[in-house]
């Protein structure tokens, strides 16, 4: 799986050359948007990648995230709603699903905290899923969650995280994943 990984952001390494993936706008309700960067490791394998994203969560209660090169180019473009997903990549042909998990790590080699990121990423938990986190009230220093550890390292001046750690082991499907995103900017309640 970690292979799969290494091919697939060689592939989007490869192809930023030739151009990026062309999204449309959307009708943000709430947006995010900094850097990242992810570590995946195999018992035989480690891979470092970083970029730039944006997070958007839509009027229709859906989300958006877009996962760019440090320059900005979008590579790809994973939208979730409740009942399905799609993907788009660049070098991979557009794909729909329902299962967030399984889509992502068959077409990238890896998959993305997405059902709570929207909630983690504000240093909240995701409403009616079991969770443990200390303290057992926010502001959380650590939640654990379906599947994956949250570490908040770093909050801004208005008291919301700034600098989180999402941590996964491995599993059969994926290997272990080390994502750190800082937040760069952050707008609530956009019409």
């Amino acid at each position: 799986m970690l292979k799969k990984l290494c091919l697939t952001i060689a592939s989007f390494s490869c192809l930023l050359l030739t151009g990026c993936l062309t999204t449309s706008s959307l009708t943000a309700v709430n947006s995010w948007e900094g850097r990242f960067s992810v570590i995946a490791q195999s018992a035989d394998h480690k891979e470092n990648h970083s970029g730039r994203f944006s997070l958007t969560t839509t009027n229709n209660a859906s989300q958006v995230l877009d996962l760019k090169t440090a320059l900005g180019n979008t590579l790809a473009r994973i939208e979730y709603a409740r009942d399905s997903i799609r993907i788009q990549a660049v070098g991979i042909e557009e794909t729909v699903g329902k299962d967030p998990d399984a889509l992502m790590s068959d077409l990238l080699g890896f998959s993305v905290p997405i059902d709570g990121l929207a909630f983690w990423i504000d240093g909240q938990v995701l409403p009616n899923t079991v969770y443990e986190s200390e303290p057992n009230t926010a502001p959380y220093q650590h939640i654990r969650q379906l599947g994956w550890d949250i570490t908040y390292r770093q909050y801004d001046d208005s008291g919301l995280p700034r600098r989180i750690v999402f941590e996964r082991k491995a599993t059969t499907s994926s290997p272990a994943l080390k994502i750190t995103l800082i937040i760069l900017e952050r707008r609530h309640g956009t019409p």
